[in-house]
């Protein structure tokens, strides 16, 4: 996914259109332990930056966001258990929540973690 370039089709788009449980289940297995998991930049968009783009790319950035978390829940739904590797360039503006992060890390069992937030807490571990 970490290279995944379709024009006019943001990450956030991607996640969405991922099949979710029961209709792509016996279709696609992982192994149970992955030794890691990167994703692209957030922020990133193909489309040309209409103002029209603009004014909807405010809007995305002021809303919460888990597209990393959905597509971490997606992987569990196809027997992922264990990550030992996490890397996630998360946005400047309106990152995914802490808490969410401190449980998706433990319940991979990541080793390494490199979750790139403004200011994260290291209590939440």
């Amino acid at each position: 996914m970490s290279r995944l370039l379709i024009e006019g089709t943001s990450v956030a788009d991607f996640v969405r259109s991922m099949p979710r449980q029961g209709r792509s289940y016996s279709l696609i297995r992982y192994e149970e332990t992955i030794r890691y998991a990167e994703f692209p930049v957030l922020d990133l968009s193909t489309q040309p930056q209409t103002p029209a783009a603009q004014n909807l790319q405010r809007s995305h950035l002021q809303r919460t966001h888990t597209e990393i978390l959905d597509m971490l829940d997606w992987l569990y739904d196809h027997g992922v258990r264990r990550i030992i590797t996490l890397r996630v360039p998360d946005r400047m503006a309106h990152p995914h929540d802490e808490l969410e992060i401190a449980s998706v890390v433990k319940r991979f069992r990541v080793e390494e973690l490199d979750w790139r937030i403004l200011d994260l807490s290291l209590n939440i571990f």
